[in-house]
């Protein structure tokens, strides 16, 4: 059974969308990461699909009914869980409840992402043009590069062994003879 979570993702894949921007941040959708002024952030799976609704649905309010629909589909959870996942996301963003820059707190209502979110798409592979893609071929390399010390380290490793077959042949034979 596909969950409205799955269906989202497909759908941002079918509009090739890849990212979402907003103040130092961006957001893969892809990759499933966020990163701040370029940045690897850390964020767990629920977190990060609070923060995508939000997202998907700037402006608007999304209710309590709707992370549970979305990010606990198929989980039975408390109220709890939800404000430790957006407790988490406001400490990720650095935001504050009180002052909020981007995720605004609605009394009984949900909460609205606030603040100003650019959506940028991937282009597909289909719509580069030539010079990209000529662009492309002439600074990847066309044959495999192999080091030059590889003949080297090869036989300094078969004289090392060889003294040491030297050394433990002398041993047997001091040891038997």
């Amino acid at each position: 059974m596909q969950t409205r979570s799955d269906k989202i993702e497909a759908a941002n894949e079918a509009n090739n969308l890849r990212f979402y921007r907003f103040g130092e941040f961006q957001v893969d959708v892809v990759e499933e990461a966020i990163y701040r002024n370029g940045e690897k952030l850390q964020i767990n799976r629920r977190t990060y699909q609070v923060l995508l609704l939000l997202l998907e649905r700037a402006e608007e309010i999304v209710t309590k009914k709707d992370f549970f629909d979305v990010v606990w589909a198929e989980t039975f959870v408390s109220d709890n869980s939800l404000t430790v996942a957006m407790t988490a996301l406001r400490k990720i963003l650095h935001d504050d409840a009180k002052n909020a820059k981007f995720i605004e707190n609605l009394p009984r209502k949900g909460y609205r992402f606030i603040a100003e979110v650019e959506i940028i798409k991937a282009v597909p592979p289909s719509v580069r043009t030539k010079e990209q893609a000529e662009e492309k071929s002439e600074t990847t390399p066309t044959t495999p590069t192999t080091p030059t010390t590889g003949s080297a380290t090869n036989l300094k490793n078969r004289k090392t062994l060889a003294a040491i077959f030297a050394f433990c042949l002398l041993a047997f034979i001091a040891v038997v003879g």
